[in-house]
């Protein structure tokens, strides 16, 4: 969370370490799990980075980048990594934020979504799709709005 929260700041470790005035060593050590700082320093990088010191407590597993963004899958990086890591950063807070709000969204859907093994029906993608138009009431012909029923089923 320390570095998700640098990042999002667009600060690198040596910047952060001169502004709370703590080791960058500490810094990087804390980054990599390798050691949990003392109260102290925790205190200050939470009032070097303007965030609660709470938020270096979560339980969270942050995501990475599809690898169609990684650099060696693109032709030209018009994107510096600074900027990568703030944008990865920011969704990744944002992602903490859902999950500590989903939980409070009281949420029922509408339709059933049907559990269906696909070996049962021979793998039959046709007879499953059959089956799961008549679970949710849907007409005949081409589906108009499939986002529609797929939320209306919760997902």
């Amino acid at each position: 969370m320390l570095r998700i929260a640098r990042q999002f700041r667009g600060i690198q470790q040596k910047e952060l370490a001169e502004i709370a005035s703590v080791d960058a060593a500490i810094i990087s050590r804390a980054e990599n799990s390798a050691v949990i700082p003392s109260e102290c320093v925790i205190e200050k990088l939470a009032e070097a980075l303007n965030v609660k010191r709470s938020l270096f407590g979560a339980s969270f597993q942050p995501i990475g980048l599809p690898m169609s963004f990684h650099p060696m899958w693109r032709k030209r990086q018009s994107v510096s990594q600074g900027n990568t890591d703030r944008v990865l950063a920011d969704a990744n807070l944002r992602g903490l934020h859902i999950r500590k709000l989903l939980p409070s969204v009281a949420f029922e859907p509408e339709l059933i979504l049907p559990r269906i093994e696909p070996g049962e029906y021979g793998n039959d993608c046709r007879e499953i799709a059959r089956l799961v138009r008549r679970t949710w009431a849907m007409p005949s012909g081409p589906v108009l709005n499939l986002t529609e029923y797929v939320e209306r089923a919760g997902i």
